[in-house]
């Protein structure tokens, strides 16, 4: 409120505190919904539902969500150092044996920013949510994906990411902003799905496989994320 006061704008600006699937609006319908829900793998944390119960109860018929759309990424990493912070390290700890734990470690889906010298596919969208008319239950989704490895190398993870998009027709100005590894970093950064089982890979091989993604039913902020490579399938979590 003190900013709106600092400004001189109270005549143009109404702040309304609360819930959106509680409040009330002093009006029947609005022209532009704006909102920051994105989360980690865009959909962790996301408060997306929330800005499809306001499109759905208080957007006019020509009117506009910004974003308007967003599509989720997936690439490949080569980066044995990665490997051993997180996996091999167990095999010996300070002289002690904890195996046990590097399977633990890969169930979890890691948020950190990767080097782009590590990247080695073109990144293939796995899915598109188009913030005017996506419902919730297209937040559960499955997506088969085709990477291309482009140099000879050993697969450690994949990783994954969204693109943001303010391009609809109607904007005098389109803006979009990536929070890949090849991109300027964002607090987003990518998501790592590291594998117990790295993949070895030619100059010109792909690597094709499933991705499942769903919230968890007990925390739907959460995602429980499963992907099936070449026979194999890790299952991993992001909570």
């Amino acid at each position: 409120m003190d900013i709106v006061r600092e400004n001189q704008l109270e005549d143009r600006i109404t702040l309304i505190k609360g819930r959106i699937e509680e409040v009330k609006l002093p009006v029947d319908h609005v022209d532009i919904i704006i909102s920051e829900w994105m989360g980690y793998f865009l959909l962790f944390e996301s408060m997306l539902d929330s800005v499809i119960f306001a499109r759905n109860k208080w957007l006019s018929v020509d009117g506009l969500v910004w974003p308007n759309r967003c599509k989720i990424l997936m690439t490949a990493s080569c980066d044995p150092g990665l490997r051993q912070k997180n996996i091999d390290f167990w095999e010996d700890v300070y002289g002690f044996k904890m195996t046990c734990m590097k399977y633990e470690v890969c169930k979890e889906g890691l948020v950190q920013t990767v080097n782009s010298s590590h990247i080695v596919c073109p990144p293939v969208e796995i899915q598109l949510v188009d913030c005017c008319t996506s419902n919730i239950t297209q937040l559960d989704f499955t997506s088969d994906f085709t990477l291309l490895v482009n140099t000879d190398c050993t697969i450690h993870a994949l990783i994954g990411y969204f693109d943001t998009f303010f391009d609809h027709e109607k904007a005098s100005h389109q803006v979009t902003f990536s929070t890949g590894p090849l991109a300027t970093p964002t607090h987003w950064k990518q998501t790592v799905f590291l594998l117990a089982q790295p993949l070895h890979k030619k100059q010109g091989e792909s690597i094709s496989g499933v991705i499942e993604v769903k919230k968890v039913p007990k925390d739907p902020r959460s995602l429980q994320i499963k992907i099936k490579i070449e026979s194999v399938t890790y299952k991993y979590i992001l909570s």
